[in-house]
C-alpha cells in the first residue's frame, strides 16, 4: 500500500489538472446533493473550510447556508499547539476580508469562536477517502484533534469521485468522516 505522503501527492495532482469545466459542474452538483442532505437541512451552524487549491468549491455553500439562516464559523488554526477553532462569520461578504495565512489558506486573524453544539454539521476537508468513512488530509492533524475533543457527530466529507480509494493507511488518531458526497453519490457510514 502507499503511503500517505505518496496519495496526496497523487490526488492533489490529479485534482490539480481538472478541467474547469467539468470542475464547475461536479461542484455544483455536490452542493445540491448536500442541499438535499437531512444533516444539512437539520443543522443550525455549519462550521466550513474555505476552499483552496482546487478543492470542492466550498463558497456557494457559504453562501446557502447565510441565506438559510444557519450561522456559518470557518477554521483558525493554532500551528504551534496544532489547534483549531472555529470563527463566526458574520456574513458572506467578510470572506473577502479574510487575509491567506502563510500556508495559502484564507484564514481570520480573530473573532468570536463557536463551539460545536448537536446541531452543529462540521464540513471535513481531505484529499482521499475511503468507502470505510477513512480519510487522508493535508497531514496537520488539525480536523483530527478538533473532531474528537469535541466529539463531533455530524461529519460530511466533499469529495470528488476520483478521491475514493479502496484502502488508505490509517491509524488510531484518524477520525472517521460519518458521509462522504460526490458528484455522483452521497454515502452514508
Amino acid at each position: 500500500m502507499k503511503d500517505k505522503k505518496e496519495i496526496r501527492r497523487e490526488v492533489i495532482s490529479i485534482r490539480e489538472n481538472i478541467d474547469i469545466d467539468i470542475k464547475n459542474k461536479n461542484d455544483k452538483l455536490i452542493c445540491e446533493r448536500l442541499f438535499c442532505d437531512e444533516d444539512f437541512i437539520n443543522s443550525k451552524e455549519i462550521f466550513i473550510y474555505l476552499s483552496y487549491n482546487n478543492e470542492v468549491n466550498t463558497y456557494g455553500i457559504i453562501k446557502t447556508s447565510f441565506e438559510l439562516c444557519k450561522k456559518v464559523a470557518v477554521p483558525k488554526t493554532v500551528f504551534k499547539d496544532r489547534a483549531m477553532d472555529f470563527i463566526n462569520l458574520n456574513n458572506f461578504n467578510e470572506i473577502d476580508k479574510i487575509p491567506i495565512n502563510k500556508i495559502g489558506i484564507k484564514e481570520p486573524l480573530e473573532g468570536e469562536v463557536l463551539y460545536p453544539k448537536e446541531t452543529t454539521l462540521v464540513i471535513v476537508p481531505g484529499v482521499a477517502f475511503t468507502l470505510k468513512g477513512e480519510r487522508i488530509g493535508y497531514g496537520g492533524g488539525f480536523y483530527d484533534k478538533y473532531l474528537i475533543k469535541y466529539n463531533i457527530k455530524n461529519k460530511i466529507a466533499l469529495c470528488y469521485e476520483f478521491q475514493i480509494l479502496e484502502e488508505i493507511p490509517v491509524n488510531e488518531e484518524d477520525i472517521l468522516v460519518s458521509k462522504i458526497i460526490t458528484e455522483d453519490r452521497s454515502i452514508s457510514l
